[in-house]
């Protein structure tokens, strides 16, 4: 009988669909996915999302993700809890951050309420099976994406439990790391 069996195996090259496996220190062992692989490195989504985190701790979407509360968090201290051979080539991302979350245009190819982030959906994204994400107990979660809601003061874009489009931005809900890494 022929079966499909998963293999760790040493490579050369990240294509799409690779997983690695990352070990966060006090925070748990996650896997990512190798969602485009560019000449600067390769975009990883972590698989399950981690920790409830609110965008800003205030109800607003002042500065974008890039100066929100949950970036700063994730380029500090979420950061410091990556192993030293990845931390070591992460290669910066939008705004020079080395851990971001998704934007639409990668989950959904865009919307038109959400701002104009440029990106095209990304192969795996076309599945809604692979925008769905369960947190650490198994459970489907909402998470965020970085895009701000047009013409609010408030809301950004986040991907529900189903796999839809959606926004909030005080709740504490949960993340998605993104991540580019070196080429081997």
């Amino acid at each position: 009988m022929k079966v499909l069996r998963n293999i760790e195996q040493e490579v050369e090259q990240f294509e799409i669909g690779d997983q690695i496996a990352l070990h966060l220190e006090s925070i748990g062992d996650f896997t990512a996915t190798a969602q485009k692989v560019t000449d600067q490195g390769t975009l990883f989504f972590f698989d399950p999302c981690l920790n409830d985190h609110a965008m800003n701790e205030e109800n607003s979407n002042r500065g974008g993700f890039a100066e929100s509360d949950l970036c700063h968090w994730m380029n500090t201290e979420l950061l410091d809890a990556f192993p030293d051979d990845i931390r070591k080539n992460l290669v910066p991302l939008e705004a020079g951050k080395l851990l971001t979350v998704p934007a639409v245009g990668e989950m959904f190819g865009g919307s038109d309420f959400f701002e104009n982030d440029g990106n095209e959906q990304l192969p795996l994204m076309k599945s809604r099976k692979n925008r769905v994400c369960y947190d650490q107990n198994d459970d489907w979660c909402w998470y965020w994406l970085q895009n701000r809601r047009k013409g609010s003061s408030a809301a950004f874009a986040r991907v529900v439990g189903g796999g839809a489009l959606d926004l909030g931005a005080s709740d504490a809900g949960e993340l998605r790391p993104r991540f580019l890494l070196k080429n081997l």
